[in-house]
């Protein structure tokens, strides 16, 4: 069977605990931590900072004592060693592989993360990144979905780095839906899940991908549910229709009491975002721009913005309505159809408008003639004119194209028309994927050489520092020798 070299591991405490052998170690060791009488969470030394905590704990943990204690007693360190451990004992863990560890973004997730990094380094020539998971406010149930969804784009995001052959997720701490969810967005790229149970770790389960995808037709139908169930965020304000909907989709939707939101999942699938439509000026001049990449990930965070908007009135005020500052545009019976976005100031300007269905039309982008946006604001060129007074009905758009950042490809759905079966398949598409996964073999076997070398390097530290405890302790002996003397 294949070795796993790419690891996503959703990381917990346990490795901070006083009854595992890392979390004896840190109490023992004087540093910028305080460990408060039978508290699991540390605490900083006045003076000290996070940063300095989390050195202290990496140092700490990856040094040969720290090696020989968890030798000792493997199954008193922590979950995210023991899944280590226990690939290895199976043969499924490659000699260098990287560990992405995904850790709660406080003090006890920061420091165990690092704890448990250093050790994974020495133990099995691991590359480790850390990575916070930020948003999960368990006290709000619509910013928990929202983070929820984020923290599946974070899994997606760093699995689809590696072939599905040779990486996995491992939902190891962290909140327990994470394991769920995590299970899910692993799945839509085909990616197995590992999971060792808590109570015997002897039992590992590697959980492979269940197949899953939604018609073009179904997606666009749950969007604009979605998307009218974020306007309204309470359900008696739905339609008799989206009531019965949005009870037929218990899985993509949470309901609480009067409280309706797009669950962590829809959120995942981008039902709840408006789809973005550019007219054909503002796609000729996107793309005759040198900013045209970044003027691409601008226009995907104006839904947030009018969103916010939604919930807030002053919420980028005279931001995405700048318009506000032009005395010409708010004169009485001159109103323009479309607002004016300040999407960075100084620099990229666009003329857009929310349509009736939440949809974001970009009529105009501004990006290398800040003068004759200026002209246009002042409502003194026809040009202008044109574009802020247009009638929307009129314009031929098109959606914004995938910058290859939005979502994996495999949840781009296919259009399940007859035409789209019927279509003649390309000879190109899998010549590039097999292309894409020979890079990405490459990648990983060049960072797995690379950990190789760190590993090495690793171990002619650990053997200096015996050199020199040995000549310490021979210049001692030799003190003491003459002193008898």
């Amino acid at each position: 069977m294949k070795e796993f070299s790419h690891l996503v591991i959703t990381a917990g405490i346990s490795a901070i605990s006083e009854r595992n052998a890392l979390g004896r170690m840190l109490r023992a060791s004087p540093g910028p931590l305080i460990f408060p009488e039978r508290q699991q969470n540390p605490g900083l030394q006045e003076g000290s900072s996070t940063e300095q905590a989390e050195q202290h704990a990496r140092e700490c943990c990856s040094t040969k004592e720290a090696l020989a204690a968890v030798e000792a007693d493997p199954k008193s360190v922590s979950a995210e060693y023991s899944l280590l451990h226990a690939l290895r004992g199976m043969d499924r863990l490659h000699d260098a592989p990287t560990v992405v560890l995904l850790h709660t973004d406080t003090l006890s997730g920061r420091i165990s993360a690092q704890a448990v990094a250093g050790l994974m380094e020495l133990a099995f020539g691991a590359t480790c990144r850390l990575r916070a998971i930020a948003g999960l406010d368990t006290s709000n149930q619509r910013a928990l979905q929202a983070g929820l969804g984020a923290f599946m784009h974070q899994v997606v995001n760093e699995l689809r780095e590696v072939d599905p052959s040779f990486a996995c997720f491992a939902p190891q701490g962290g909140y327990k839906v994470m394991t769920s969810l995590g299970y899910v967005a692993g799945s839509f790229l085909g990616y197995s899940t590992a999971y060792l149970h808590e109570d015997s770790q002897a039992a590992l389960h590697i959980i492979p991908p269940i197949p899953i995808a939604l018609s073009a037709d179904e997606k666009e139908a749950l969007g604009v549910l979605a998307r009218a169930v974020e306007r309204t965020q309470e359900f008696p304000k739905l339609t008799a229709t989206e009531q019965d909907e949005v009870l037929a989709h218990p899985w993509l939707f949470e309901v609480s009491d009067d409280l309706v939101v797009p669950n962590a999942l829809a959120q995942f699938l981008g039902l709840d975002t408006q789809p973005i439509f550019l007219s054909p000026e503002a796609n000729a001049a996107m793309n005759a721009s040198h900013r045209a990449a970044r003027i691409r990930s601008k226009l995907r965070e104006l839904p947030g913005m009018i969103r916010a908007r939604q919930r807030d009135a002053r919420a980028y005020l005279n931001i995405i309505d700048h318009e506000r500052d032009f005395t010409n545009l708010n004169r009485p019976g001159n109103k323009p159809a479309f607002h004016i976005w300040k999407a960075v100031n100084g620099e990229i300007y666009v003329a857009w408008k929310e349509r009736e269905d939440g949809a974001a039309l970009i009529n105009r982008i501004w990006a290398d003639d800040h003068t004759g946006y200026e002209d246009a604001g002042d409502h003194a060129t026809p040009a202008f004119s044109k574009g802020l007074f247009d009638d929307p009905i009129t314009i031929a758009w098109t959606p914004l194209a995938d910058d290859g950042d939005s979502l994996p490809e495999i949840l781009q759905v296919q259009n399940d028309s007859s035409q789209a079966r019927q279509a003649p398949a390309s000879t190109e598409v899998p010549t590039l994927r097999s292309k894409i996964k020979a890079l990405n073999r490459d990648l990983n076997s060049s960072q797995q050489n690379a950990a190789k070398f760190r590993k090495e390097a690793g171990q002619l530290r650990t053997e200096k520092l015996d050199f020199e405890n040995q000549i310490k302790n021979l210049k001692m002996q030799i003190a003491v020798l003459q002193k008898g003397q």
